[in-house]
């Protein structure tokens, strides 16, 4: 067999070794899967709250699902998640522009703000913007979690007075990646984050001292199509050509 035959046969194994490592899913996660603080607006009666975490990405990829594990808030309570993509890639989301969307409800809580391993409730992204590719991303993005016109004036019963505090944090993993936001009930525009009131990068120690902590929301990634299709492209003529 001639060498330049075997440095391609060679080659194209190679390629579908990666191709193989690409089409796995991808987590992308900023806690350690135990959360030690619930995070809330305070007395509000009507306020939106948006959380999140911070990513990164080396390739163009597209966020499927994301993954949240909740503080205290009622079981039933309606969400929205939701995939920014950043376009200046600093770290900051207040810019970032929606790729996707999905909706449902509440499952599981920690409304004990007990410290402990905490469920997640899977939402798949399901809408965005058209002419856009579904939760695509690439550098620097955020996955979030809105939900609109919070009453976290009144405690609700069976939660020892205490007020709703939705957003479930990691205080062992605060390395800047997750943001919290609050302001007017049922008045945010996911791309102006910048616009809400209230704005804290709650995963930096700097901004947030001692009680600084990622938030336990995490991204489950796909690679993007177009990636796959050029991989598929340069075996399909190599496969020709033999």
């Amino acid at each position: 067999m001639r060498l330049s035959r075997v440095l391609a046969v060679g080659f194209v194994s190679s390629l579908g070794l990666i191709t193989a490592a690409s089409a796995a899913p991808t987590t992308f996660v900023a806690d350690d899967g135990r959360g030690s603080i619930n995070t809330g607006p305070g007395a509000f009666e009507s306020v939106d709250v948006v959380w999140g975490n911070y990513f990164t990405t080396d390739t163009p990829t597209r966020i499927a699902s994301i993954s949240v594990a909740f503080g205290r808030i009622a079981e039933d309570e309606s969400v929205t998640v939701f995939v920014l993509n950043d376009p200046d890639n600093d770290g900051d989301p207040t810019n970032g522009v929606v790729t996707g969307t999905g909706v449902g409800l509440v499952t599981t809580t920690n409304a004990n703000n007990a410290d402990e391993f905490d469920t997640f409730v899977d939402y798949d992204i399901t809408g965005g913007p058209e002419g856009t590719s579904l939760g695509f991303v690439e550098g620097g993005f955020f996955v979030g979690v809105l939900v609109n016109d919070l009453d976290a004036l009144n405690p609700r019963p069976g939660q020892n007075g205490l007020r709703d505090a939705p957003a479930r944090r990691d205080d062992d993993t605060a390395d800047g990646a997750g943001w919290f936001f609050f302001g007017g009930g049922n008045e945010t525009d996911l791309n102006d984050l910048a616009a809400l009131p209230v704005g804290i990068n709650v995963g930096d120690p700097a901004v947030f001292g001692g009680l600084a902590g990622n938030n336990l929301v995490r991204a489950v990634s796909v690679p993007e199509p177009a990636v796959m299709a050029w991989v598929g492209f340069v075996l399909a003529a190599f496969r020709r050509r033999r």
